[in-house]
């Protein structure tokens, strides 16, 4: 098959994806099929002006001279490669189900904070969700900890204080805004990545995603996400440079 007939039929998959869950009408340009889904598809968000100069290069293709019934005008390898990639990734996008199900270290809310420390030093997490009554309450960090341990040696007697304190005790203290989100175990790396992405430079900086199976903070935490850890490699496999293997202990 030549480059021309991949193109073209890469392009009509992805026309036909957006028409099917736009529920559009057959007059509807391409171009405004991009529009219409990018305002809710990330995935079409982040491939727009692509998409864009792909409507205008199969345009080029349609209504060029012909030979023997086969357009003229041949793409090159690495434009068919791309709008193939781009294909692959709206209709069997990677999802966070398929790499980052593990089982996640947590802590109950009224476990004493030293406890919760040590275990924290000895396993390098960084981070630890607290559950309260099989509900995620939030998360604390080692920044909140120091935040509270900078509060206490200033009052008398700081290790029993750190000695009968809890973990919802110092998440309370601490007043910290909210460093995580909870998301459906098929959400998509696209849409993962933009969870980061778009808390850098804000207050409440994204530092884990928590997943569950249907993005509830009352179902049971089937897997993590962080910062620190992941992102780096998720946004390796969008731009196809890399791959991810099945994590197969808690990283948090």
């Amino acid at each position: 098959m030549k480059n021309a007939e991949r193109f073209i039929q890469a392009f009509n998959s992805i026309e036909n994806f957006l028409r099917r869950n736009l529920e559009a009408r057959n007059f509807s340009s391409f171009f405004n099929l991009i529009d219409d889904a990018s305002q809710d598809n990330l995935i079409v968000r982040q491939y727009r002006e692509e998409l864009r100069l792909f409507g205008n290069l199969r345009n080029a293709i349609v209504h060029s001279d012909r030979r023997d019934g086969k357009p003229v005008a041949d793409p090159r390898e690495d434009v068919v490669e791309q709008i193939e990639k781009i294909v692959k990734m709206l209709l069997d996008p990677p999802l966070v189900s398929q790499h980052f199900l593990r089982p996640v270290y947590t802590v109950e809310s009224d476990e004493p904070m030293i406890n919760v420390l040590h275990a924290m030093v000895e396993k390098d997490y960084s981070q630890v969700p607290i559950l309260k009554d099989g509900y995620l309450l939030g998360m604390i960090n080692f920044e909140s900890i120091a935040k509270w341990m900078a509060k206490i040696t200033k009052l008398e007697n700081p290790f029993e204080i750190c000695k009968n304190t809890t973990t919802e005790d110092v998440f309370k203290a601490t007043q910290q805004l909210k460093n995580y989100r909870i998301i459906k175990s098929n959400t998509d790396f696209v849409t993962a990545r933009e969870y980061f992405v778009e808390s850098l430079g804000k207050k409440n900086l994204t530092e884990a995603l928590f997943i569950t199976e249907n993005g509830r903070r009352n179902e049971p935490l089937i897997g993590i996400i962080t910062l620190s850890e992941d992102l780096e490699m998720i946004i390796d496999v969008l731009r196809g440079s890399g791959n991810i293997e099945t994590p197969s202990s808690n990283l948090n």
